[in-house]
């Protein structure tokens, strides 16, 4: 491009006509330009080249970019997949697991009802073998009295007391029963409670029962007071059994002061000392059995 404007410069200061290196330099002006063009147009071939070779790569690469977002989206669709199942999969097990825990809690509110049943009656019961039990011993203690002195007390026989440990005995086997059942549907409840899965409730279904009983809230707290009311008064019956066995009359007389007993009975059973006959008949009793010490007071429900 300089040459052609040196050869250009040249001929714009001549002058005239034309001299004779005129010719020789529109030659070597026109060799010039042809030599410009083609260098110009293989410049430009080559820049284009370029050019293509780097749109090629920057397609390739587009391509592989498009590759890699369409396998991205590929593995996200197949992840979503298999977090649909699963979500359908824990619905239907949580769906198990709830009407598992309501049949369950209506079984064992069906169940509690009963053993409530049943406790109001084993009450009654011992109600009234306190009572009785009350009446046989006011009855041996107290006989006929003459208007100047009260007769002293007399001790049960050993027959008397034997027919007393019988019904003893047999109410304390019943309130045994009473207490592993109370003690069972607890430990159903807590289960149940802990439970997870619906597969690990199969060991903890009681028998089916009548629907109905107690409210959520006291499904396991009555249950337990009920419990701890029953275990202090089986405590107490108790030792007020040691002590009806043992025959001792002062021990009697506390054990038994009340509205039902006159003052001057009262004064003579202080006084009173029983026949030795009587004591060594008593003394082969065995004493009362305290493994019912968790159920109920025979006298005092």
């Amino acid at each position: 491009w300089a040459t052609l404007q040196s050869d250009l410069a040249e001929m714009n200061e001549m002058k005239g006509e034309l001299p004779e290196g005129c010719l020789e330099s529109l030659q070597r002006l026109a060799k010039n330009f042809r030599t410009f063009v083609l260098r110009y147009a293989q410049e430009q071939k080559t820049q284009i080249f370029h050019n293509r070779v780097v749109m090629a790569h920057a397609l390739e690469r587009s391509k592989q970019t498009v590759d890699d977002l369409t396998a991205r989206l590929d593995s996200r669709e197949g992840l979503l997949e298999r977090i649909l199942k699963r979500d359908h999969k824990l619905t239907h097990e949580v769906q198990s697991l709830q009407k598992s825990c309501r049949d369950l809690k209506r079984t064992y509110e069906g169940r509690l009802n009963q053993l409530n049943i049943e406790l109001d009656g084993l009450r009654e019961r011992n109600k009234r073998l306190g009572q009785e039990l009350e009446q046989m011993i006011l009855k041996e203690t107290t006989g006929p009295q003459t208007d100047f002195e009260p007769l002293a007390p007399r001790a049960p026989t050993s027959k008397e007391m034997t027919q007393l440990q019988e019904k003893l005995h047999h109410a304390e086997d019943e309130l045994a029963k009473a207490r592993k059942e109370i003690t069972s549907l607890q430990k159903h409840i807590e289960q149940g409670r802990e439970g997870d899965v619906p597969g690990g409730m199969g060991g903890t279904m009681a028998p089916k029962t009548p629907r109905g009983g107690p409210t959520r809230e006291s499904v396991s707290t009555p249950t337990k007071q009920s419990k701890n009311e029953l275990s202090d008064q089986v405590d107490v019956m108790l030792k007020k059994m040691d002590v009806l066995m043992q025959g001792d009359e002062q021990s009697i007389q506390n054990l038994f002061k009340g509205s039902y007993f006159q003052p001057s009975l009262a004064t003579e059973l202080d006084r009173a000392v029983h026949d030795s006959s009587d004591e060594e008949e008593l003394e082969g009793i065995p004493e009362g059995d305290e493994e019912g010490g968790e159920i109920g007071e025979i006298g005092g429900l």
